[in-house]
């Protein structure tokens, strides 16, 4: 059952769309994340390096935005040319998620030198923890390797005071892995979980058979919870996320952002090519977007649309896309980066034809992962919510978060119903709305003569979104608002 009132902690975003009764000529798409221009963002090494095959966020999974230091980080995957195939970790930094410095750390030999910025010799994921007491430890990451095949003892928590000098190291087993360590596909610090023992979250795969024509088997994703990164529990339902789930053949990696009272995954939709011997080069792959209210019970959304799509024919994306496992938000940019191979990619290890794998950025602004648009962004519909109770109505103001619009062409209106009755609340019907007619991550709704519910004297009303043309809604909220200053 969803609650909704007229004061902040209603903010509503459109996943499984519990909070509207109606849609009249008004559909809910997945908003396509937009490419960078400059992509693939993150430099090859040169071709004595470690990383000139292949820089990206693949088995090194995590990329983030450090508001501390006000400086992007990634932790990623590189392969060398021509050496036997190892595992590790390099380090790179940003001052704007797009130019990146791979630093000289002296740490690691490669090719008889330690000139380049290897960090870690192994895998996994990245946590900057900064509620944890000891500096010492302010980093955590989940690794395994550097080498296959793993044993299920290889799994380790490791902690570092900086991101870039990586120790001690202490190993930890799930009962629920089996016989080996399973691929790490995502760990994070969860503090929107009101459960201190689900601080931490810890996501692997394993494969299972599965309801799909082809491989027999598919990977299928687990989940694990923790007070302290150390001591893990298994989610007693898992696995949480299939592909029999979902017209997918395959879920390969995804990324999890905790976000407004969600968790959004954004997971790699799979499938294979028929009549190809070799499962590795048959793979294609986009990112497609799930959203869950507890974190735990996933819903795909519209799952044929992309949040990110693969490249056209012959770019550099163009193949299968990967994605991190951690969203890098800045203000009101969200940063979504992947791991981008082309079309004639041999895949993992595949030497000699192994073509290279880079590094992309994606973004989406604020709220902007779904909308409410006209189903033929021509005309125009309505939506209408579930009963909303009015609590602290004088000083409750409503925003929108909205663009597309264009002045006698595409704008949204807002009027109000008495949820008892249905009727339009005097003041608040469609001649009183005020046509929003401007883009924007914030803006407030008005009534000619009103700029809150004030007054709104019924116990309980119903938003009617009117859209028109080309606009999209992407979410809504209410706000505490100074009625003495405008809105307008």
């Amino acid at each position: 059952m969803v609650g909704l009132d007229t004061t902040p902690k209603t903010h509503v975003l459109f996943f499984d769309m519990l909070e509207f009764e109606t849609l009249h000529h008004v559909r809910r798409d997945v908003v396509e994340a937009r490419k960078h221009p400059q992509n693939p963002i993150l430099p090859l090494g040169n071709v004595n390096e470690w990383d000139c095959v292949k820089a990206a966020p693949w088995e090194g999974r995590t990329v983030v935005y450090d508001e501390q230091d006000n400086l992007f980080k990634a932790w990623y995957s590189g392969i060398a040319l021509d050496l036997e195939p190892e595992y590790s970790l390099g380090y790179a930094t940003s001052p704007d998620g797009v130019t990146w410095d791979k630093p000289s750390l002296g740490l690691i030999e490669f090719n008889e030198s330690t000139d380049n910025n290897l960090c870690y010799r192994g895998w996994g994921a990245v946590v900057k923890d900064h509620a944890d007491p000891d500096p010492k430890r302010r980093y955590k990451m989940l690794a395994k390797g550097p080498q296959r095949p793993y044993t299920k003892q290889g799994i380790r928590l490791v902690t570092s005071p900086d991101g870039i000098h990586w120790g001690p190291e202490t190993r930890f087993e799930i009962p629920e892995w089996g016989p080996k360590a399973p691929d790490i596909i995502g760990f994070w610090r969860d503090d929107q979980d009101p459960d201190p023992d689900r601080r931490f979250k810890y996501v692997w795969q394993t494969k299972e058979i599965c309801n799909k024509p082809y491989p027999e088997s598919s990977r299928v994703k687990h989940m694990a919870f923790s007070p302290d990164a150390l001591h893990w529990t298994a989610y007693q339902d898992n696995p949480f996320f299939h592909p029999r789930d979902s017209p997918e053949q395959e879920n390969h990696f995804l990324m999890i952002i905790p976000y407004c009272g969600w968790w959004l995954a954004l997971y790699e939709f799979g499938w294979y090519l028929p009549d190809v011997d070799s499962y590795v080069t048959g793979f294609r792959g986009d990112v497609r977007l799930a959203a869950s209210r507890d974190g735990v019970h996933y819903t795909r959304i519209e799952p044929f649309q992309k949040v990110i799509p693969r490249g056209g024919v012959g770019q550099w994306d163009a193949d299968s896309i990967i994605i991190a496992d951690k969203a890098a938000i800045r203000g009101d940019t969200i940063h979504l980066y992947y791991a981008g191979n082309s079309e004639d990619s041999n895949g993992w290890y595949r030497r000699p034809l192994m073509r290279p794998s880079r590094m992309g950025l994606a973004t989406i602004e604020r709220d902007r992962f779904t909308c409410l648009r006209t189903c033929d962004r021509e005309s125009f519909g309505h939506a209408i919510t579930i009963p909303i109770a009015v609590r602290e109505a004088e000083g409750a103001g409503l925003v929108v978060n909205v663009d597309g619009c264009h002045a006698g062409r595409s704008w949204l209106e807002v009027d109000v119903l008495d949820a008892a009755s249905g009727d339009p609340v005097a003041g608040y019907d469609r001649p009183d709305a005020v046509p929003i007619v401007r883009d924007g991550l914030d803006v407030h709704v008005a009534w000619r003569g009103a700029e809150t519910l004030a007054g709104v004297k019924c116990e309980s009303i119903q938003l009617r979104f009117r859209l028109y043309g080309a606009v999209q809604l992407y979410s809504f909220r209410f706000e505490r608002t100074d009625v003495s200053s405008s809105n307008m």
